[in-house]
Order: C-alpha cells, then structure tokens, then sequence
C-alpha cells in the first residue's frame, strides 16, 4: 500500500509591527523560533515596506505561535499563497518592490 503524504502549500503572512521596529521584530521572532523549534520557513523585512514584517510557514498557527507575545507586533494580516512571480524575484531589493505594488 501506497501511503499519501500531506503536502501543505508554504503560504506567506504579513505581520503589522510598530513602524521603524520591523528589525527588532524580526531578531525576536528568530530567538523565538529558534528556541521553541517552531516550523517558520523564513522571515522578511523589506525595507520599502515600513510597519510590517512577512512570514513563510505552513499555517497561521505557526505564525500565531510566533508572534504571541513578542513585542511591537501588532496583528497578523491574512496569509496569502506563494505566487510563481514572488518566487521568481531573486534579491531582496526586487522582493520588496514586488511584495509593496502586490499588497497594501
């Protein structure tokens, strides 16, 4: 017998922080994950992009589970599916741009 591995698609979520704190967000959120072993992909701060802060995991709840009680952030936005012309971005500085003309 054959068995069928669930396969969940990475999904990307944003997450609103104190403007100008989206840095300090980030380290903590890293310490975090990195202690508690939480399952985040990647975290991205796009510096075009001021008072959010994006997430890769599998689920919202891995990003609940990140961002609760970490200081500055102030809510977890909808997630929203990896998109072949986001993944086709390659620096950072091309991101950022695509990421702020796709959202907000």
């Amino acid at each position: 017998m054959e068995k069928k591995e669930e396969q969940f698609q990475t999904k990307i979520f944003a997450v609103k922080t104190t403007t100008g704190q989206e840095r300090n967000v980030a380290r903590l959120l890293a310490a975090k994950i990195e202690m508690e072993k939480i399952p985040v992909k990647a975290i991205l701060v796009p510096e075009a992009l001021k008072g959010y802060v994006f997430i890769e995991a599998d689920g919202p709840h891995l990003v609940e589970e990140a961002i609760a009680g970490v200081r500055h952030v102030r809510s977890e936005s909808l997630g929203w599916s990896a998109s072949p012309r986001l993944n086709a971005t390659s620096s950072a500085s091309r991101s950022s741009k695509t990421l702020a003309k796709m959202t907000w």
